[in-house]
């Protein structure tokens, strides 16, 4: 082999090395951009999955708020659902109390009507009473006076027949 030959062989292993070497350098070159891009695609899901983490924390906080709130908000019904029934309750009363205060009311009207009548009824009474009272009055005045006239009258009778059986008999009368 000639020197030249070498020289050739040499220059195209040295061609071939070369094309090999920026072969290869570009190789690393794209496996290093193509690691940069992994690492970075690595820590970019890394920081994804911490705020995944951290998003699921906030959302069980949230559930467990929610939760919460749901329950404040059964509590609230519970207590207004009670508080409606017993204003329920409280009108009905309410409303059984204005009844019985009417029917009082009429019953009380109805009362005093019927006091009205009976003192009506009274005060006709009282005077009808007064007038018996003065009636009886009248008619025993009217029965003494004819008692005395009477009582008068038989004096006189008595008189009139002593008179005539004195002058029947021809006895002179009595004057006293």
């Amino acid at each position: 082999m000639s020197n030249q030959r070498f020289i050739a062989l040499q220059q195209e292993l040295s061609s071939i090395l070369e094309e090999r070497l920026q072969a290869l350098t570009e190789a690393i070159r794209t496996t290093e951009a193509m690691t940069r891009e992994v690492i970075s695609t690595d820590l970019q899901i890394q920081k994804e999955q911490d705020k995944l983490d951290r998003l699921k924390i906030e959302l069980s906080e949230h559930k467990s708020k929610l939760v919460e709130r749901e329950n404040a908000v059964q509590i609230q019904q519970a207590l207004l659902d009670n508080q409606t029934t017993r204003e329920k309750e409280l009108q009905l009363r309410l409303e059984q109390l204005q009844n019985n205060i009417q029917k009082l009311n009429n019953s009380s009207a109805s009362d005093n009507e019927h006091i009205r009548t009976l003192e009506l009824q009274q005060q006709r009474l009282q005077e009808e009473n007064a007038r018996n009272v003065a009636k009886i009055q009248t008619l025993q005045d009217n029965i003494e006076g004819m008692k005395k006239l009477q009582e008068q009258q038989m004096l006189s009778v008595m008189n009139l027949t002593s008179e005539l059986h004195h002058v029947a008999t021809g006895k002179p009368l009595d004057k006293e």
